[in-house]
């Protein structure tokens, strides 16, 4: 017993090495430190909005409309006066709870569907990839004025849409890892040995199908993002006074040629973002994917 247990502590410790040497390894390249250094900046902004943001989000002063940048104003006032720095930071908070909540939603869909297909095969794996076929050839922003006409603007709303939109690239790309995997010695042993279809499937199939879901979970931020700041802009997704990069960018288009900064500077934090965990995505491929390392 005593050795069994020098043996867990053993490989326990070796586990932790192999983590911190590969967070290590994350932050080498010079692209993802400056990536996650944005990235956690911004959700510091997110989550610590009430404290580090100068006003409210919605306080209005009518002397003071469409200021330009000024030390009380840093990046200037809205028609209605509001401050536009305090109404980016806290509609840091919407849109990036919008990007993880939408991509959350598109996993716990596209998941299981991918798994079901991938293992059981035959009419499973039709229909269900017949279904994701379908989705991927809609058009992507047509689906989402549909979505959103039928359930009604408003945050959860829009979460909801994004994620339907998004879960058929994470059901195909965990099909084919299943596709893959279930042909491995390790799966055929489990399956010999009697274990049940689930607890192949949740504890051999899904724990080594996980990283290329990781990867594409950390890509697909950017683009929710991107989508929910397209609906409000629109007028459909997220509607005023909510702040969210979208609708700032919406309210300041009207008077862009009179302070551009409305527009601007919302439109420079999508982007900060977008960049940052497209960088991270591309970083995190390259350090779970061995056949990558060294490629660059």
């Amino acid at each position: 017993m005593a050795a069994e247990s020098a043996i867990d502590l053993g490989v326990q410790a070796q586990r932790a090495s192999s983590r911190i040497a590969a967070v290590r390894s994350f932050f080498l390249d010079p692209k993802a430190a400056v990536a996650g250094v944005i990235l956690g900046s911004l959700i510091i902004l997110a989550v610590f909005a009430p404290l580090i943001a100068p006003y409210g989000f919605n306080d209005q002063d009518p002397s003071a409309s469409l200021l330009q940048p000024s030390a009380d104003h840093p990046l200037g006032t809205d028609r209605l006066g509001r401050d536009i720095l305090s109404r980016i930071i806290y509609g840091a908070r919407i849109s990036l709870r919008v990007g993880f909540i939408a991509v959350g939603i598109a996993g716990a869909i596209g998941l299981p569907l991918g798994l079901v297909a991938g293992y059981f095969g035959r009419w499973p794996d039709e229909i269900l990839m017949r279904l994701t076929d379908a989705m991927i050839a809609f058009p992507n922003l047509i689906f989402l004025l549909g979505v959103v006409a039928v359930l009604g603007p408003g945050v959860t709303n829009v979460m909801i849409a994004i994620g339907i939109s998004s879960f058929p690239v994470y059901a195909r790309l965990i099909r084919a890892q299943t596709l893959s995997l279930k042909e491995r010695d390790f799966v055929l042993a489990a399956r010999a040995l009697g274990s049940s279809n689930r607890r192949i499937l949740a504890q051999h199939i899904l724990p080594n199908a996980f990283q290329p879901i990781i990867v594409q979970a950390s890509l697909a931020l950017g683009a929710a993002v991107l989508a929910e700041a397209s609906l409000s802009f629109l007028g459909i997704g997220i509607l005023p006074p909510t702040p969210t990069w979208g609708v700032i960018i919406a309210d300041g288009f009207p008077v862009i040629r009179k302070n551009p900064w409305i527009s601007i500077a919302p439109g420079f934090f999508i982007v900060a973002f977008v960049l940052s965990v497209n960088l991270l995505g591309d970083r995190l491929r390259d350090v779970l994917d061995p056949r990558l390392r060294g490629s660059r």
